[in-house]
């Protein structure tokens, strides 16, 4: 049984203290045994196996869903791009229905022109062949 001590000894005096010598543990006290460890019980152990086993499915079950997500945002994305397409196509198609913007593109680019029109093409004029005027064109290259 331990014993409880309320005044703590003064050891400013250590020369006047006695040394008794340890006593022998009697027969009802033994020495103090340290504390046995724990053993993992295989039930214990069967329990910690099983909830690793969930969180590693429940983790690769979360990779796959995020990639399932990120795959949806993309589809989408695609989609939305193939309808913005779409209505651009389905604009030109109701522009080159337009009688007036298909005379417009045969005589712009074309060159088209009704009966009795003559057709008259924007030529150079006389600035474009004066160094001065044009930088572009060197003095050698005048005839």
């Amino acid at each position: 049984m331990r014993q409880k001590y309320d005044a703590v000894p003064d050891w400013s005096d250590a020369d006047q203290l006695e040394m008794v010598p340890a006593s022998q543990p009697s027969a009802g006290q033994g020495r103090r045994r340290a504390p046995k460890r724990r053993k993992l019980s295989f039930a214990k152990l069967c329990i910690i196996c099983g909830l690793g086993f969930c969180c590693l499915q429940f983790g690769k079950q979360f990779v796959q869903f995020q990639q399932i997500q990120a795959e949806v945002a993309y589809f989408e994305q695609v989609k939305q791009d193939k309808l913005d397409k779409q209505k651009e196509l389905e604009e030109t198609k109701a522009l080159l229905d337009d009688p007036s913007y298909i005379e417009r593109v045969a005589r712009e680019h074309l060159g088209f022109v009704y009966e009795g029109e003559t057709l008259v093409l924007p030529g150079k004029t006389v600035d474009d062949d004066i160094p001065e005027y044009n930088p572009n064109i060197k003095a050698g290259d005048l005839h």
